[in-house]
């Protein structure tokens, strides 16, 4: 009798998982419709709960920074390609604004794919092999779109039917790679931004008679890795005794801000933290770089 029981249940869990409907991966082939579907029947404006009903979970998301410095939480996520390749789709929040939540209701608006993914092809007749090897041809078949030149190396080109085609040429290895996307239409050009860091936090003290005087230096990186001249920081002071000391500089053409403690200070632990930094064109990078730093006087 059991045994029936236990067949009867393993019948019944086999016809249960039949009907339920199978999560795959994003095909590997299939026509991409500019500006509006990719394979697989993703398409733009799809939540992140369609997505992922057609798709399956993602294998990883990620926040994206966007170029004003608003952060979208999970903004990007990769998904499986035919367990070959990752596409990768990008969200914003359900009211339009370009910060993703990370919710289910966050809205796609972009998809990317790799050059390997080569067996989407757009109604047009383009894929990745396509823009790799022939970007002139890419050309002839988007006559109206924009298209961008370093020299005579074609690395954009962009369709207002909405879809963009990115060739990188890898200075370190010589060759070319491709990716391509759909959006909605050409996007409205948003204001280019870099990122600063603080790249070091000099701390020095020194005895004068009976008083002693710390002396912070804080050198400002800009987005190219160099010095920044004004660069406006505000750091805050943290003294032995608990209390906190405001102090805000502007980094100088060597691209340092220098804020300092004289009199007679007290023994113990000085920290510097930093709480701001402002730069034109730039957003402070506070994940890269130093946010505090501490000396001992004694």
């Amino acid at each position: 009798m059991k045994q029936k029981v236990f067949m009867l249940a393993v019948v019944l869990l086999a016809i249960l998982v039949t009907a339920l409907p199978a999560l795959a991966d994003a095909p590997a082939e299939g026509t991409v419709i500019e500006g509006h579907s990719v394979p697989g029947g993703v398409t733009l404006g799809d939540t992140r709960t369609q997505v992922e009903a057609k798709w399956g979970e993602p294998y990883l998301c990620k926040d994206i920074i966007h170029f004003d410095g608003r952060r979208g939480n999970d903004g990007i996520c990769e998904y499986e390609a035919d367990g070959l390749n990752r596409v990768e789709a990008r969200y914003h929040a359900a009211d339009g604004t370009w910060q993703a939540q990370g919710t289910p209701d966050d809205v796609l608006y972009e998809v990317w794919w790799p050059e390997s993914t080569s067996g989407w092809v757009t109604t047009a007749g383009v894929n990745t092999t396509m823009a790799l090897n022939n970007p002139q041809a890419v050309i002839e078949a988007y006559p109206d779109a924009q298209v961008k030149y370093n020299g005579d190396f074609i690395y954009e080109i962009r369709d207002s039917s909405g879809i963009s085609i990115f060739r990188n040429w890898n200075i370190y290895g010589g060759f070319v790679t491709v990716s391509m996307a759909i959006g909605k239409g050409i996007p409205v050009q948003e204001q280019w931004i870099g990122y600063s860091t603080v790249a070091d936090i000099d701390l020095t003290v020194v005895k004068i008679k009976r008083n002693r005087q710390i002396t912070a230096q804080v050198l400002v990186h800009d987005f190219q890795d160099q010095p920044a001249e004004g660069a406006a920081v505000s750091a805050r002071w943290l003294l032995p005794d608990g209390s906190q000391k405001s102090v805000q500089g502007v980094t100088s053409g060597s691209g340092t801000a220098t804020f300092e403690l004289a009199g007679r200070l007290d023994r113990g632990d000085y920290y510097l933290f930093i709480d701001d930094l402002q730069l034109a064109d730039h957003i402070w990078d506070y994940t890269r770089g130093l946010r505090s730093a501490s000396i001992t006087v004694k």
